[in-house]
């Protein structure tokens, strides 16, 4: 593994025997041990003492394509606004339902 790389960007040597560039915001944030390079490639790196291997192309070309990062996890369903509405209506019709009625 090499010990220089652009600024932002950290050297890994993958298990291919290629050495490629991982962001640092995906190394800091990913919790699996792999890490996806600027190149696209998912990197399951290889021991530490072993030495850097070649370069990959893709990713240490002067201008480099643009850093990959992992998708934002999903949260769930945005409902649309309507949708939103009636589901109001819907729990303040079954709130007045279980109010007992006052005689």
């Amino acid at each position: 593994m090499s010990t220089t790389g652009p600024p932002g960007r950290v050297p890994l040597t993958c298990l291919d025997g290629l050495e490629h560039l991982v962001p640092e915001r995906v190394l800091a944030t990913c919790v699996d041990g792999r890490y996806t390079a600027v190149c696209g490639r998912l990197v399951l790196p290889a021991a530490l003492s072993v030495p850097g291997g070649r370069r990959c192309p893709l990713c240490w070309t002067p201008t480099g394509p643009a850093p990959v990062d992992h998708p934002e996890p999903e949260r769930g369903r945005r409902l649309h606004p309507g949708a939103r509405r009636l589901r109001s209506l819907h729990r303040r019709a079954l709130a007045r339902r279980r109010t007992p009625r006052r005689r």
